[in-house]
């Protein structure tokens, strides 16, 4: 009995200590604009592209 006194006591404290954190005063800004890119195709080599980034204003480019 005393087991399931002290399970009901510790979930209480877990259920009620959970709640989640929202800062009112950060501001994320726009949303980024659409990617630009530019592809060639490099003649006499067909393994060979050249991609060129011609977007402005992205602050992350990942090419994979």
């Amino acid at each position: 009995m005393k087991k399931l006194i002290y399970l009901f006591i510790i979930s209480m404290f877990a259920l009620t200590a959970c709640e989640p954190f929202q800062d009112p005063d950060v501001v994320l800004g726009s949303t980024p604009s659409t990617p630009e890119f530019s592809i060639e195709y490099m003649q006499g080599d067909s393994n060979t592209i050249i991609v060129k980034d011609l977007s402005a204003g992205n602050f992350a480019r990942v090419w994979n």
